[in-house]
């Protein structure tokens, strides 16, 4: 994925906020990065998704899930890991 982030969304963010959604992101595979990029930058309905990448609507469905929640798993694992080392 590019880093090409919309600028709007990095001035709400700290950088390191930014940093850490980045390096997460980075973690996905090119498809999971590619439907974000699709669905929360590009503005894409799931069925523009879905026609861009020929698969059906469920599975464009499917993967932005399952992107979601990668990305999720791995801001609350760095938030665990922060917190841990701010008490220790």
């Amino acid at each position: 994925m590019k880093n090409q982030f919309n600028p709007q969304l990095r001035q709400q963010l700290s950088l390191d906020n930014y940093e850490v959604l980045h390096q997460h992101l980075l973690r996905l595979s090119w498809r999971q990065q590619l439907v974000i990029q699709l669905r929360f930058w590009e503005k894409y309905s799931i069925f523009q998704i879905a026609h861009t990448m020929g698969i059906s609507w469920r599975a464009a469905d499917e993967l932005i899930e399952m992107a979601i929640l990668n990305l999720k798993a791995g801001l609350t694992e760095n938030s665990t890991k922060t917190a841990v080392l701010k008490a220790a």
